[in-house]
C-alpha cells in the first residue's frame, strides 16, 4: 500500500496500527470515524471506515525522521537482496578446513637438546698398497660389524633449521692381507676401532630430521708381517669423514636414525715392520648403521 509495485490478495489484513504513544511525548487518540480523503501535507490519504490509522501517525511516519528510517531500512533490504544466498550477511563464518590445524611449520618436536644413544651396522673397508722394494701394489677389500655408542647436541634457533655436534666410537675389526715379495710370507693392516666428531646440519619436518653431517675421523692402525709377534707398527690415524642420514621421533624423548658415512684413514708407511720396506698403504671405508638416541632436554 506504501511501496510501488506491492499487491494484495482477498485474504489480506490491515495491518494494526503502531503503538503511536512510543514516538510521541503525549499518546495520541485513535480515529474511528470514516474518513475519506483526508488532506495531509498537501496530499490525499484514504482510510477505511473503522479501520482508520491516526492522521497524526502519517504526519509522524512522513517526519524528517521518518523518512530517515525508511531510507535506512530500504538500503539494508536492498544489500541483503543482492548478495549471494550461499553467502548470506549474516551467515556464519564457514570453518577453517582440517589441514589448516596442523601443517609442515608447526612445531612437533624440539630437536634441541643433549643426547646419547647407541648404534650398531656394518663396515666395508679397502686398502691399497704399493711396495718400493719390488715394485709390486695391490688392493684388499675388508668387512666387519660395527658397534658403538654416540653423544651429541642439537640447536634448533633457526626455525626448521636444527645445527648439531656429535661424537662417536664404534668397536669393529678388520684384517687386511698383503703379499708384496719383500714382505714375506706377507704384511698386514689391522683395526679394531674407528671414531668420528662431526657436524651435523638437518631440516626439521615435523618429528623427522634429515640431515648431513662431516668432520673428524680417527681410528687405530696397526701395520706388521704376519705371524711376527713383535716389531708392529703402530699409529693412530686422522683424517676426515662424511655422510647424511634421517633421524626420528619415536616417543617421547626417543629417537632413531639411518646413516651412512665415508671415513678416509690416512696411514703412515711401513717400513722396518714390514720387512724393510717401504710399503706404501692408505685406507677407506663405508659405513652403514642404525642408532637409538635418547634426548635429555627438548622433547
Amino acid at each position: 500500500m506504501l511501496a510501488s509495485g506491492c499487491a494484495v490478495g482477498p485474504d489480506f489484513a490491515a495491518p494494526t496500527a503502531p503503538d503511536v504513544s512510543r514516538y510521541t511525548k503525549e499518546a495520541l487518540t485513535p480515529r474511528t470515524t470514516a474518513t475519506v480523503d483526508v488532506p495531509l501535507h498537501g496530499k490525499a490519504q484514504h482510510f477505511v471506515n473503522g479501520r482508520d490509522i491516526p492522521a497524526e501517525w502519517w504526519a509522524l511516519f512522513r517526519s524528517r525522521a521518518g523518512k530517515r528510517l525508511l531510507l535506512v531500512t530500504s538500503a539494508l533490504a536492498t544489500l541483503a537482496a543482492t548478495v549471494p544466498a550461499q553467502a548470506g550477511l549474516f551467515d556464519p563464518a564457514p570453518a577453517y578446513p582440517s589441514k589448516f590445524v596442523a601443517t609442515t611449520n608447526t612445531l612437533l618436536y624440539d630437536w634441541t637438546g643433549f643426547y646419547f644413544g647407541l648404534n650398531a651396522g656394518g663396515t666395508f673397508g679397502h686398502v691399497n698398497w704399493r711396495s718400493d722394494p719390488d715394485l709390486t701394489a695391490g688392493a684388499v677389500n675388508v668387512s666387519s660389524g660395527l658397534v658403538g655408542g654416540t653423544i651429541g647436541y642439537n640447536m634448533q634457533n633457526l626455525g626448521a633449521l636444527v645445527v648439531g655436534q656429535e661424537f662417536d666410537f664404534n668397536y669393529r675389526s678388520f684384517t687386511a692381507g698383503m703379499l708384496p715379495a719383500s714382505c714375506a710370507p706377507g704384511c698386514e693392516l689391522k683395526s679394531q676401532w674407528v671414531s668420528t666428531a662431526r657436524l651435523r646440519f638437518g631440516y626439521m619436518l615435523g618429528t623427522f630430521l634429515p640431515y648431513v653431517t662431516g668432520g673428524l675421523s680417527m681410528a687405530d692402525i696397526n701395520q706388521d708381517i704376519v705371524g711376527q709377534l713383535s716389531g708392529v707398527a703402530k699409529s693412530v690415524s686422522f683424517s676426515w669423514t662424511a655422510g647424511a642420514g634421517v633421524e626420528f621421533a619415536i616417543s617421547g624423548p626417543f629417537t632413531a636414525k639411518v646413516e651412512y658415512l665415508y671415513v678416509a684413514h690416512n696411514v703412515a708407511d711401513c717400513a722396518n715392520e714390514c720387512g724393510g720396506g717401504p710399503i706404501h698403504m692408505n685406507s677407506s671405508e663405508n659405513i652403514f648403521r642404525i642408532g637409538l638416541n635418547y634426548r635429555l632436554t627438548g622433547w
